[in-house]
């Protein structure tokens, strides 16, 4: 039997397919890792940082969006986050990739260290004081030792006071 047109269009289309699936399953180079989950965890840090500010609005409180003191160190947290935790899972990648640890050693050394510097908590945490003739606003608590320090007054002539 002699194929006809219409029988060899089905092997044509199914091998053009199978080229354009082999062409988009290219492996990804090492820059282009580090880059997509940077930005993927860059996004999270940062959207998220923004959704718990906006919370504090439903929760009764005026969020503060305020540039300098809410938008510059979430975008550095954000940034320093995202290339840490890309940093890992590249690291991760060279191991999985080639099973040895040439380059692995320093990308770790440098995920740790952006890690600790961006992500890891501070040995403070702030609180406000709640008591009824509080003297301070905001209070600065070292969380290992338990230490208090004042960090704002209270100052006698507050809007939210005079009223």
């Amino acid at each position: 039997m002699a194929e006809t047109a219409e029988s060899k269009a089905p092997k044509e289309n199914t091998s053009a397919k199978e080229s354009t699936s082999a062409k988009e399953s290219k492996p990804l180079n090492w820059w282009q890792i580090l880059l997509m989950w940077s930005a993927i965890t860059f996004g999270v840090l940062f959207a998220g940082g923004a959704a718990i500010r906006a919370l504090s609005g439903l929760t009764g409180s005026t969020p503060n969006f305020d540039g300098e003191t809410f938008w510059c160190p979430l975008l550095v947290f954000s940034i320093g986050g995202g290339v840490a935790i890309g940093l890992v899972i590249l690291t991760w990648w060279f191991v999985v990739k080639r099973g040895s640890f040439s380059w692995t050693i320093g990308f770790v050394l440098i995920a740790v260290v952006l890690f600790a510097l961006y992500v890891w908590p501070s040995p403070y945490r702030y609180d406000k004081d709640w008591g009824k003739n509080a003297t301070c606003r905001v209070l600065q608590i070292q969380r290992w030792t338990g230490e208090t320090k004042c960090v704002l007054p209270v100052s006698p002539a507050t809007p939210a006071q005079s009223g």
